[in-house]
């Protein structure tokens, strides 16, 4: 109890940037990584998903998109035949963009759903005209997509343009701040759907019916897009109204920090209130930053010694910060082209947690021989399904799923598995979901 309560005065009281890179993000041998460069991270029913051009993730086969469950990576079927360089969440299903046309054996054109079991195609192929998917945006409850010379929109029956015909530029981000739709990207003007070309640049927002300017824009392209706070900040190669980064708080822009010195910022995500941004640059006046840093209170701050290659995705979840791009070693770390930076400070006291909270405490005997019980704790009652999964996300054997009184029930696997048969030697998953949230912990059998 004396621990425990110590430990929670370090947590409480911790600075603001203390924290850690974290050595084991992949499956052993540490540092295994992805093997190919990261694109985009995003969050999504509690999971960390990741898009690029790569095959492999941690030890598992997954094509170009995969799936961090807190534990291990997980392929989502047999991923995508292209690359994925667009991730959101819209109507409970997670919406993947970019140069693909088939995933998990579907036929599509560039944008798909995962419902959590399967891919689908968003409307019929036959109604998409427009090229590869570069950003994604779920808005007013419709999703947005951006592209080469397009903004469209899907209301969940059709694909309607909101950029007109003569629109030439890119758009690289989208992101929904203050009521309206913004668009960032290389333009000097964006066309309405009816026609009229409206001076922005390359920044623009959409009221729903005409696209209009913000403020003066920037003065060259922007990367990415994300509210924080009362504000909207843009990342990018700009270097005004702010180096790298420009805040636009509805009326005019300024220099978050006093904005970074270095070539581009290409993603931003907010975390607990601070603004974490990755790319590559080297630090803001005197505070050192190696390509990823955070603004906490108005002033910038370096996590640890940053990674050693570009930074292209950013995303943060619970105490911790994910980082994706074309690095080899994160605060000195071997993580290949995905890191995760600690900080047990973050989350604290933010909220209290949702009812039906669950958490798997340690099984044992781990490893196992091969019967193993595994804890499993939730806070309220609620729908339970508790399950073991191999380690490429197949589904071993369930072990609960039914409403659960709130405490701790005992779980025990015996190594059968869904068929009958025993489950050979080898690593395994544990994982627990409510409506909630989810909990996982790995399981070594041998026999």
């Amino acid at each position: 109890m004396r621990f425990a309560a110590a430990l929670l005065a370090v947590i409480l009281f911790a600075p603001a940037a203390w924290g850690g890179w974290w050595d084991g993000f992949a499956a052993p041998p540490a540092g295994q990584g992805i093997n190919g460069e990261v694109r985009v991270l995003h969050v999504h029913n509690g999971d960390l998903f990741a898009g690029g051009s790569f095959n492999d993730a941690g030890g598992v086969a997954a094509w170009f998109v995969a799936r961090w469950d807190s534990t291990a990576w997980h392929d989502l079927d047999t991923g995508a035949d292209n690359r994925v360089d667009a991730l959101c969440s819209h109507d409970g299903d997670l919406i993947a963009g970019g140069r693909f046309t088939e995933v998990g054996g579907t036929d599509v054109e560039y944008v798909a759903s995962w419902d959590g079991l399967q891919w689908s195609a968003v409307g019929l192929p036959a109604s998409w005209s427009w090229e590869h998917v570069l950003s994604l945006a779920e808005h007013d409850g419709d999703l947005y997509a951006g592209g080469s010379g397009y903004v469209v929109r899907w209301d969940g029956l059709v694909w309607s343009p909101v950029t007109g015909t003569g629109f030439a530029g890119d758009v690289f981000a989208l992101a929904t701040y203050g009521g309206e739709l913004y668009a960032g990207g290389v333009f000097s003007s964006i066309t309405n759907p009816g026609g009229g070309a409206v001076a922005a640049a390359n920044i623009a927002r959409w009221d729903g019916i005409e696209w209009s300017a913000v403020g003066s824009g920037t003065d060259a392209t922007v990367y990415a897009l994300q509210p924080h706070g009362d504000d909207l900040v843009a990342g990018g190669v700009f270097s005004s109204p702010g180096d790298l980064v420009a805040g636009w708080n509805g009326v005019s822009w300024y220099a978050p920090g006093g904005g970074l010195d270095g070539a581009f910022v290409i993603a931003l995500d907010d975390w607990s209130g601070r603004l974490v941004a990755g790319g590559d640059f080297t630090g803001s006046g005197g505070t050192l930053m190696t390509r990823i840093g955070l603004l906490d209170g108005g002033d910038w701050a370096p996590l640890g010694d940053g990674v050693n290659d570009m930074v292209r995705a950013v995303a943060g979840l619970g105490g911790a910060v994910f980082a994706g791009g074309g690095f080899g070693y994160a605060g000195g770390v071997p993580s290949q082209h995905v890191g995760r930076w600690d900080d047990p400070s973050v989350g604290v006291g933010d909220s209290p947690p949702a009812a039906g909270a669950v958490t798997l405490l340690p099984p044992f005997p781990n490893p196992a021989n091969p019967r193993v019980t595994i804890p499993v704790r939730v806070d309220a009652p609620t729908h339970l399904k508790v399950a073991i999964y191999d380690l490429h996300g197949r589904l071993i054997r369930c072990l609960w799923d039914d409403v659960s009184a709130t405490g701790t029930i005992d779980l025990v696997w015996n190594g059968e598995t869904a068929g009958g048969g025993m489950a050979p030697s080898g690593s395994y998953l544990a994982r627990a979901v409510t409506s909630t949230g989810s909990s996982a912990t790995l399981i070594s059998v041998v026999k």
